[in-house]
């Protein structure tokens, strides 16, 4: 009788030693899987890509349409325009990515599918840093290509009448790495933020007052130092990038991303910290 009693025993410990250990990397791959098969997180990471590329090249086209090429062809030189004159769609690509994020973290606790997800990862903080990763990729692939695409596109459609997209290779290298950088760290903000408040409602209206509404409120205060506070804002010191003179800027576009960065882990150390310790 021990020998068909030891068979399912010798089975299970089999099967625990095959068993893969649980790695960021395998956690990562269960939010891919998550963020794929739910058709509107791909569509609405579509819709941002198409943001920044439509809105760019709407400002171009706005340029041929009113420009007045005789004028311009009389002078004899080619007005250079600022390369960030054509990204202003990262602004809304920024807000549009963040309620991603948001709803692609929070969404967990409103539906309950959070618990299992920490059941199928014992140790929390791969989980978070997987969707924070998730989040960031899906930003910087997708700031860096549109910004490509527009910057690439935009000096042909101008060539017409005898406008130019300024600015030395250096600096358009600089301007699409920065559109990625930044808009991956916007992702990755609203992850923790998402994470620290746990609802879905809340952590989408607070990346809406975060990066849209407090700006512009902070900018009607007729008070010095908190037009001087709104600088370092996540949109504004965010994009500090897009400055067509860096030495002009309040804060140096390279610190502007690092202030950014600082935002982002601030806010996901934040939602480390409550997924760690609170119930989920």
């Amino acid at each position: 009788m021990a020998e068909p009693l030891a068979r399912p025993l010798a089975a299970r410990e089999t099967l625990r030693r095959r068993a893969a250990p649980v790695t960021v990397l395998t956690v990562l791959h269960a939010e891919w899987i998550k963020y794929r098969t739910l058709v509107s997180y791909p569509i609405t990471t579509a819709a941002v890509l198409a943001l920044i590329v439509g809105m760019g090249l709407l400002s171009a086209f706005s340029l041929v349409w009113n420009a007045d090429a005789g004028q311009a062809a009389g002078t004899g030189a080619v007005p250079a325009l600022p390369p960030g004159q054509f990204l202003d769609g990262m602004q809304y690509a920024y807000v549009v990515l963040g309620i991603l994020a948001a709803v692609f973290t929070a969404s967990e606790y409103t539906q309950a599918t959070m618990q299992p997800s920490l059941l199928a990862a014992p140790k929390r903080i791969p989980v978070l840093a997987a969707k924070a990763g998730l989040m960031g990729i899906a930003g910087l692939v997708v700031g860096a290509l549109g910004s490509a695409i527009v910057l690439l596109v935009a000096p042909g459609l101008l060539a017409g009448v005898d406008l130019a997209v300024g600015g030395a290779p250096d600096g358009i290298a600089r301007i699409i790495v920065g559109s990625g950088v930044s808009l991956a760290l916007m992702g990755v903000l609203a992850v923790g933020l998402a994470a620290l408040i746990r609802s879905l409602v809340a952590g989408f209206i607070t990346v809406v007052v975060l990066l849209t509404v407090a700006p512009i409120v902070l900018s009607a205060v007729p008070v010095e130092w908190v037009a001087k506070l709104m600088v370092y804002l996540p949109t504004v010191v965010g994009s500090q990038y897009l400055s067509p003179d860096p030495t002009a800027t309040i804060v140096d576009p390279c610190w502007g991303l690092v202030i950014l960065a600082g935002w982002a882990l601030a806010f996901l150390v934040a939602g480390g910290l409550t997924l760690r310790y609170r119930d989920a």
